[in-house]
């Protein structure tokens, strides 16, 4: 009789616990089904000309769901989120540090994008998030070399002096009518301009980025002269490295400024030498922002 009921009993018990499991594991698999965000690119908005130019190189979607982070996304981005329901979405536009890709960060700057989306398992949801400067932002310097004045001067040690480019506008010029330009030939060893103006920072300013446009066959440096009233220190930020199409770069100045403490005053230089490589070294900036909080 036992033996019966083993017979009957053990292939039933291995049934039920195969739907146990097989209940169990599409409860797992419903649970991480996810609701997909998709976004190709992040847009600025800009109050010109208060606020410079509109161009920007936001690379990454720094994501939030109900304020808790969700991930960090290159973009264009496919974003699989385990929520479904209502729930609060903030984008904050990333960018790369001094143009570095491994030092990615969310520009302080900008406006978070945020919205109340409704998620739903297995479907997209397609995002156009656009932002705008923070109204804390302070324009300190804007030079777009539409102007018929050129805020840089060349510095005494320089070979040449910088210009509004007045050419043949293809390919010389980010955007509108106008960029600056400088270079060396010939006898010419040093290119070293700063800005006509000098900008005060305390040491414990929370955030100083400068921003541009530019296209150079050199290499050439970014940085600024500290001046402390009785002295005069150069430093270097970043080396940017030549490129033949126009980009966008966001030098992290901030670093600089907080270790240099007894500064009064502050202004931006730009500088490269000739090499062997670049008989005819030259450089195109546009779109120039110094902007603090």
């Amino acid at each position: 009789m036992l033996h019966h009921l083993k017979k009957y009993f053990l292939p039933v018990l291995f049934i039920l616990s195969a739907l146990i499991i097989s209940s169990c594991n599409k409860n797992v698999m419903e649970a991480t089904v996810p609701s997909y965000l998709t976004i190709d690119t992040i847009t600025l908005s800009t109050d010109y000309p208060r606020q410079g130019t509109a161009s920007h190189k936001i690379t990454d979607a720094w994501v939030y769901v109900d304020d808790e982070p969700a991930g960090v996304y290159e973009l264009p981005a496919r974003i699989p989120l385990l929520f479904e329901g209502s729930h609060k979405i903030t984008i904050s536009p990333g960018i790369k540090l001094n143009g570095i890709a491994g030092t990615r960060a969310p520009y302080p700057f900008y406006n978070d994008y945020i919205k109340q989306i409704n998620l739903v398992k297995d479907s997209t949801i397609k995002l156009n998030p656009t932002t705008t400067y923070k109204s804390s932002t302070v324009f300190a310097w804007l030079e777009d070399f539409e102007q018929n004045s050129v805020s840089i001067r060349k510095t005494s040690r320089s070979d040449t002096s910088f210009i509004r480019y007045t050419g043949p506008r293809p390919d010389s010029v980010f955007e509108g009518n106008y960029s600056g330009y400088g270079f060396l030939q010939d006898t010419m060893d040093l290119f070293e301009v700063a800005s006509l103006n000098s900008y005060v920072f305390s040491s414990t300013v929370s955030d100083v980025f400068l921003e541009l446009n530019y296209k150079t066959n050199t290499s050439f440096t970014i940085g600024l002269f500290v001046n402390t009233g009785t002295t005069q220190e150069q430093k270097q930020v970043i080396i940017v490295n030549p490129t033949e199409v126009w980009k966008k770069i966001y030098v992290n100045f901030t670093p600089t400024v907080s270790n240099s403490f007894g500064a009064d005053d502050y202004k931006v230089f730009f500088g490269f030498v000739k090499s062997a490589s670049d008989p005819k070294a030259k450089i195109y900036l546009d779109n120039i922002k110094l902007v603090h909080f």
